[in-house]
């Protein structure tokens, strides 16, 4: 949330909201406006029973732009949506999406898994990696694919609860810096910057204080 930074007053628009979590948060730190939108209609059905202060929508940005929210959003977030993209005409129509809904000078900004050295080469003496598999116990994920790593492959990503007794398994993409940049800057937007996830407030000692690479990453991009 670093990166939103100041939603005081402000309009969000929450791209591929899932359970509406940043977006109820988003709505709790001051946002004057928040619209959720997701492709799942059955997960906005239980997310608009707890409602907050939010107005969700099903669209399917895949289909096109979302349908223009009653106000101007001066901040697109995105959590999670551009590992959706199976090919780059994809990721583009992603990162269009957002633009298509901010005034020039307006951010974008999502947390996105990332195809990195980490994996392309050599993951590190604190990491497993056997045929397209790295996991982390500390941080809690495993991802495994198969075939040569590459930009844009496609990860089945897992994700464990703190006791590991629950997970949830996605299909995904990682794509690289490069490539998400390239389609950021063919969707109009500059000053693109990039910030590693860090632990947040409270989190285990285990968790701060990991060596374990996080093959995450938080950007910023400015509409021009």
């Amino acid at each position: 949330m670093r990166a939103v930074g100041d939603v005081n007053g402000k309009g969000i628009l929450d791209l591929a909201c899932g359970s509406g979590y940043y977006s109820r948060m988003l709505k709790a730190r001051g946002a004057e406006h928040v619209h959720g939108v997701d492709a799942s209609e059955k997960m906005l059905a239980e997310v608009r029973k707890l409602h907050g202060g939010v107005t969700y929508y099903q669209h399917d940005l895949l289909e096109g732009p979302p349908p223009p929210p009653p106000f101007r959003p001066a901040v697109v977030v995105a959590a999670w949506l551009l590992p959706y993209a199976s090919n780059f005409n994809e990721l583009l129509e992603f990162c269009e999406a957002a633009a298509v809904n901010l005034e020039s000078g307006g951010r974008f900004v999502g947390i996105t898994a990332l195809y990195t050295d980490m994996i392309a080469r050599d993951p590190g003496a604190l990491l497993r990696r056997d045929h397209g598999h790295i996991e982390s116990e500390t941080l809690g994920w495993e991802f495994k694919w198969t075939g040569r790593p590459e930009d844009g492959m496609q990860v089945e990503s897992t994700l464990y609860s703190a006791d590991r007794k629950a997970q949830v398994t996605l299909p995904s993409h990682f794509w690289s810096k490069h490539a998400i940049e390239k389609a950021l800057e063919a969707a109009g937007f500059e000053a693109i910057t990039w910030a590693p996830l860090e632990a947040a407030s409270g989190a285990p000692e285990t968790v701060a204080t990991t060596k374990d690479p996080m093959p995450v990453g938080i950007f910023t991009a400015r509409l021009a």
